[in-house]
């Protein structure tokens, strides 16, 4: 499965305007839901206060904001141009300062070893290679530096049951289109997410699950799916059902 960097631009280009409204308090469905929840514990992961701080795919820069409340200093990369100046725009408009820049996670154009943290939410479900992104964060952190990431669980049941049925129409329809999704996104196993991290010298220091859905139950019964999301505990023994992991990882070398 091949994922097209021209077609994640081109849908996060055309999403800038609209994508920090996912994160608007007073959206009560079940994909807002999802991303302030997601920020909720991410936020809850990162306790950097005046640091140098990375923030790969920085989007409309909703999570930027938080980073600098707590008087980091920030650098933000987005594939997307029309992102990148959507947090330009937000930040500027709050009072705070920071380095905005168009970048790809698995060229970037820092120096060896230039951050405290690295912030990389809803971006690895779009890399191609995964390892060479690893190693590009590995080598512009410094040290015990942290990142914190998420990446798609492989087998939960919204990704086995979205993966079905976009195979059961591609087998009859050479042309169709994937379901509710405008582009491909990657997804690992427990099993291959280690080894991508241990690999690139990172070890885990922190976890959590989220998003729980059920393609397409949760597109019809959307209060259900936040309903049991609200009851499942980030660390709970039901976290293999989740859509999405976060994860906070230290590199050790």
């Amino acid at each position: 499965m091949k994922i097209e960097k021209n077609n994640v631009k081109d849908f996060f280009d055309f999403q800038a305007v609209n994508w920090s409204s996912n994160y608007d308090e007073k959206k009560k469905d079940l994909i807002s839901w999802d991303f302030k929840n997601r920020k909720k514990i991410v936020l809850s992961m990162f306790n950097f206060e005046n640091a140098k701080v990375l923030e790969v795919g920085c989007g409309p820069g909703t999570f930027s904001v938080e980073i600098l409340k707590k008087n980091n200093k920030l650098y933000g990369v987005d594939i997307s141009q029309e992102m990148i100046k959507e947090s330009e725009t937000r930040i500027q408009a709050l009072g705070f300062k920071a380095n905005f820049s168009v970048g790809d996670i698995s060229n970037l154009n820092f120096p060896k070893e230039f951050f405290d943290a690295v912030v990389a939410v809803g971006v690895l479900p779009y890399v191609n290679n995964d390892e060479k992104a690893f190693g590009e964060l590995n080598r512009v952190l410094k040290n015990n530096g942290i990142l914190i990431a998420t990446v798609n669980n492989k087998y939960s049941f919204n990704y086995l049951s979205r993966s079905f049925f976009n195979f059961f129409l591609r087998h009859f329809n050479k042309k169709s289109k994937l379901i509710f999704q405008k582009i491909r996104t990657k997804a690992y196993s427990e099993k291959e997410i280690k080894r991508v991290i241990s690999k690139n010298n990172f070890e885990i220091v922190d976890y959590a699950n989220c998003s729980y859905k059920f393609f397409p139950l949760h597109k019809v019964l959307p209060y259900l799916f936040i309903f049991f999301s609200k009851k499942i505990s980030p660390k709970s023994k039901l976290g293999f059902l989740g859509t999405e992991k976060i994860l906070k990882l230290r590199k050790i070398k």
